[in-house]
């Protein structure tokens, strides 16, 4: 059964692992990206960031997946970015895990204040313009950013 948590201890091999398959190991203490993670949830953010609540997707012991929700959206978000990013481990795509976890985020989302959220995504990101529609987004639009073709989506956080 898969379950959306608040980062913790308990998952730090298993995030470790995930972070490995995408290329990206961890570089500070995961103490440190937890104390990060609570700040940001907090409205302790740096100049330039928003508020946001990290919610990582879980089996058990196992890390999954991550989902952002910010709280706002300051300019640059409203260009490219938006209400909510989220990742699927690359060991555990294609089986409906991000539709779930987006599916599992939007009471979060609503109980924040958004409603709707903005959602962006590369064109040539198939799976997630799919994932996005899956679950009730709307394109608003498509745009370039930084030379990449980019679908808008806004997505009710409302049944």
């Amino acid at each position: 059964m898969v379950a959306l948590v608040l980062p913790d201890r308990r998952y730090e091999r298993s995030y470790r692992e995930a972070r490995d398959e995408l290329g990206d190991p961890l570089v500070v203490s995961f103490s440190a990206l937890l104390a990060r993670f609570e700040d940001y949830r907090h409205g302790r953010v740096p100049a330039g960031r928003v508020p946001e609540t990290t919610l990582w997707l879980v089996a058990g012991d196992d890390y999954l997946g991550r989902i952002a929700i910010r709280h706002e959206l300051n300019d640059a978000l409203r260009v490219d970015g938006g209400h909510i990013g989220y990742d699927v481990r690359p060991s555990r795509r294609g089986q409906g895990l991000g539709t779930r976890m987006l599916r599992l985020a939007m009471p979060y989302a609503h109980a924040l204040g958004v409603d709707p959220a903005m959602l962006t995504c590369d064109a040539d990101n198939l799976a997630s313009w799919r994932l996005i529609e899956r679950c009730g987004g709307a394109r608003e639009s498509t745009f370039v950013h930084d030379g990449v073709t980019c679908f808008r989506y806004w997505l009710p956080t409302t049944s």
